[in-house]
C-alpha cells in the first residue's frame, strides 16, 4: 500500500450523454395546434398522428414484451426527433419489473384472451402518474397491470386528435372523457374509428382494453391490404404447421409399423 496516498480522498463522477431530440409530443401538439383551429384542419396532420402514435404503439409494445409498466405515459415524456418525427419513449422512473413473476419462462407479451388470467395483479403503493393520462385504478392505488399504460395511451389518442386552443379546453374535454366517458360530436363525426379506439382503450376496467398487439393489428393501424395481408399469413402459417405435424405423425406411424414388423418375425418362446 503506498502510504502517501492514504490521506487523499478520490471521486469519480459518472456522466451519461444521451440523445438530443429537438422537442416533445406535449411541444409538436402545442405547436400544431397554433396553426389548426378544428378538426378540419386536423385532417392535414392526420396522417403525421398516425405516424407518431403507431411508433408510440411499438415502443410501448417492447416495453411490455419485456415485462415492464411504464405507468407514466403522457406528451411530456415522449420525444420526438426532427425532422422524420422519430419517436423515444422517456422517464421511467415510475417503471415497475414485476408484472409476471410465476414462471422465469413466461415472456410478456400483450395477450388479455390467452396470458390475462395468468399475470399477477399487484397493488402497488408508489408512483401513480399523471392524474390527466393515469388509469383509474392507478389514481385508485388498486390493482393494475399493464392494460394502465393502454388507457394512458387512449388519452394521447384523444388528444392527438383534438386542437385544443388552452388549457382549460383541454382540460374540460379530458374531464368528461374520464368522469362520463364522454366524447365530444365533432371527434366522434370526424374520427369515428379513433373516437371507438378512445372509447376501449380508457374503458374503466382494464379486461375490456386491448392490448397494445391487438391495436398494432387493427384497422386503426393497418390498411385493410395489410389486414388481409397478415390474415393469409397466419393462415399459411397454420396451414404449415398443420402439414409439419401430419409429417411427424406419419414418420412415428411408420417407426411403429417397423418396430410391429420386428415383434412379428420374433419366435414365440412359449412354444419351444
Amino acid at each position: 500500500k503506498d502510504e502517501k496516498n492514504e490521506n487523499f480522498d478520490f471521486s469519480v463522477s459518472l456522466y451519461i450523454q444521451m440523445e438530443l431530440c429537438s422537442l416533445t409530443l406535449k411541444d409538436w401538439l402545442q405547436q400544431r395546434n397554433q396553426k389548426c383551429t378544428d378538426q378540419k384542419d386536423l385532417e392535414d396532420y392526420s396522417i403525421y398522428n398516425m405516424k407518431i402514435f403507431k411508433q408510440i404503439l411499438k415502443g410501448v409494445y417492447f416495453i411490455h414484451s419485456n415485462g415492464l409498466i411504464h405507468r407514466d405515459l403522457k406528451p411530456r415524456n415522449i420525444f420526438l426527433h426532427e425532422p422524420e418525427l422519430r419517436v423515444k419513449i422517456g422517464d421511467f422512473g415510475l417503471a415497475k419489473d414485476d408484472l409476471v413473476k410465476e414462471s422465469d419462462d413466461i415472456l410478456l407479451t400483450p395477450s388479455p384472451v390467452d396470458l390475462y388470467d395468468e399475470f399477477v395483479w399487484e397493488k402497488h403503493t408508489s408512483g401513480v402518474g399523471t392524474s390527466t393520462y393515469a388509469a383509474p385504478e392507478q389514481l385508485e392505488g388498486t390493482l393494475y397491470n399493464y392494460k394502465s399504460d393502454v388507457y394512458s395511451l387512449g388519452v394521447i389518442l384523444f388528444e392527438m386528435f383534438h386542437t385544443f386552443q388552452t388549457e382549460m379546453e383541454k382540460f374540460h374535454c379530458m374531464d368528461k372523457l374520464r368522469k362520463n366517458k364522454e366524447l365530444d360530436q365533432e371527434f366522434l363525426q370526424s374520427w369515428s374509428l379513433h373516437a371507438d379506439f378512445v372509447r376501449r382503450m380508457t374503458s374503466t376496467l382494464p379486461g375490456e382494453r386491448p392490448s397494445v398487439r391487438e391495436i398494432l393489428d387493427s384497422e386503426l393501424v393497418l390498411t385493410k391490404d395489410q389486414i388481409i395481408q397478415n390474415l393469409r399469413k397466419t393462415h399459411k402459417d397454420k396451414d404449415d404447421e398443420i402439414q409439419r405435424l401430419k409429417a411427424e405423425i406419419e414418420e412415428r406411424d411408420r417407426q411403429l409399423n417397423k418396430i410391429r414388423n420386428k415383434l412379428g418375425n420374433v419366435p414365440n418362446l412359449c412354444d419351444r
